[in-house]
């Protein structure tokens, strides 16, 4: 039994989107006697230009190293793989498009480091969903890179920040102070929510990402029939903490990165599954290609996700923002 199956194109969900400068010089490391913002938002209009300058050079030239100048943290490793995407699949892939417009604006203190910037973005040429735009300064020593970048879900209200002295008010991942639970807590809680398909102690809110994640995973269950079966698990990222705002509701706006993998296993003896779009295109370098699964495959994505953690447990957390899945690898046997 033969069975060829197209699955798993998640890079346009149902919830996603409807529709040479100089670098300035690196700062010397000085000590901050009075607490103000780290960066102003008159200053930030010059250092956006040049880290968008920097960006679609390299998003020309599909350059990763070009890229890292000007990137970091979750946004790096997903533009890096986008990179990777578009030299195979050619003009079958778009990556994805970026704004510099800002429209909200607020910076962590100049008191230590990391410091942080966060953005609303008006939406992107072609789109017409905002973003959220995080940008991270690490040391002293190191200019302003782009952490974040995922798109705020049509119908959702992003919180504003809450400001002390003029600076956003950064929570540690690990701290729930004044919230429902930890920014980290509730990153591994939806992700439990996500692979259990059931809520547990920290309640969410209706959200267009899990909707269509779930109707992803019944589609792929109905797709390989009898013949094999597809899971999907979600965890936290082990490569980047999340990073969490104070909102002036006293809850936290909370920008993360999750990272799930889709398992496709031969569950009938005789069958051949054969697994097309990107996933076969990337398992077998070839833009066209399909893979035949040899007894089981997986497919590693990654996505940005933002909530927003109400200070009280009588509200439940609420997915306000969400990039498109980015597939990856792929691991077949």
């Amino acid at each position: 039994m033969r069975k060829a199956i197209a699955l798993l194109n998640v890079v346009g969900l149902a919830f996603a989107l409807s529709s040479c400068s100089t670098d300035e010089a690196v700062p010397e490391p000085s000590a901050a006697s009075q607490t103000a913002p780290a960066v102003t938002e008159t200053s930030f209009e010059n250092t956006s230009a040049t880290i968008f300058g920097v960006l679609t050079k390299a998003d020309q030239s599909l350059d990763k190293n070009e890229l890292a100048e000007r990137a970091t943290g979750p946004f790096l490793q997903m533009r890096t793989q986008e990179y990777a995407l578009e030299k195979l699949l050619a003009d079958a892939y778009d990556i994805d498009s970026l704004s510099s417009d800002s429209q909200v604006f607020a910076a962590t203190s100049n008191q230590s480091f990391p410091r942080w910037i966060y953005t609303v973005m008006e939406a992107p040429e072609g789109t017409n969903l905002k973003t959220i735009t995080v940008f991270e300064q690490a040391s002293s020593r190191e200019n302003w890179k782009v952490w974040a970048v995922l798109p705020i879900l049509p119908g959702q209200t992003v919180p504003g920040l809450k400001l002390s002295q003029g600076s956003a008010v950064a929570v540690a991942a690990d701290s729930s102070d004044g919230l429902v639970a930890s920014p980290s807590d509730v990153v591994a809680a939806y992700a439990t929510y996500n692979s259990e398909r059931k809520q547990g102690d920290i309640s969410f809110g209706d959200d267009a990402l899990y909707t269509s994640l779930s109707k992803l995973r019944d589609a792929n269950s109905k797709a390989l029939d009898d013949a094999g079966s597809a899971t999907m698990s979600f965890q936290v990222s082990k490569d980047n903490e999340p990073v969490a705002f104070r909102t002036d509701d006293g809850g936290a706006l909370v920008v993360a990165q999750m990272d799930f993998s889709t398992t496709i296993s031969v569950t009938k003896e005789g069958a051949t599954l054969k697994v097309g779009s990107t996933i076969g295109a990337l398992a077998t370098g070839d833009a066209n290609g399909e893979v035949e699964v040899s007894g089981k495959l997986v497919a590693n994505y990654s996505v940005m996700v933002a909530f927003h953690v109400p200070a009280t447990s009588s509200s439940k957390v609420q997915v306000v923002g969400a990039s498109d899945p980015l597939l990856l690898s792929v691991k077949n046997g």
